[in-house]
């Protein structure tokens, strides 16, 4: 009995010391992620959010007041002040054609060989093409998107 009751107290203080060295792990590798490791890290985030404030400014500067910017992710730098649609890819195509009617821009962070696929597989299925490409701050592009 007294053996059983030596193991027992053992893994309690062997089981409290794991459980203390697996917080520390985690603890620490979770800092290291939220301030090192991502593409938007707390390190970052002052110069991201510089670089965003740079494009909004480009952007508006090149397009027109009345144009509709389409974006898979960056919705947020450019609403208001431009009319923006995120989810373009849901749309169909009755919805894009009520969209021809006004200027369209594809701004995205893709580069060409990846612009050409899009084109090729999507933008030309709604008669659309995305042209000329006017470079952005940082990793950002912006096409003025044209009928085929």
């Amino acid at each position: 009995i007294v053996g059983y009751g030596l193991r027992v107290i053992q893994f309690r203080r062997f089981g409290k010391l794991l459980t203390v060295c697996a917080g520390i792990l985690f603890l620490f590798f979770s800092l290291r992620m939220m301030i090192w490791k991502s593409d938007e890290n707390i390190i970052q985030l002052n110069a991201v959010l510089k670089e965003n404030i740079a494009v909004r400014k480009e952007v508006l500067l090149l397009t027109a007041p009345d144009s509709i910017i389409l974006t898979d992710r960056s919705d947020k730098i450019f609403f208001p002040s431009r009319e923006v649609v995120a989810r373009f890819r849901d749309l169909k195509a009755e919805q894009f054609n009520l969209l021809k009617n006004y200027t369209l821009y594809y701004e995205t962070i893709l580069n060409e060989e990846d612009l050409a696929r899009e084109n090729e597989e999507f933008w030309k299925r709604f008669g659309l093409y995305a042209g000329d490409m006017i470079p952005l701050p940082g990793r950002h592009r912006l096409y003025k998107l044209v009928s085929l």
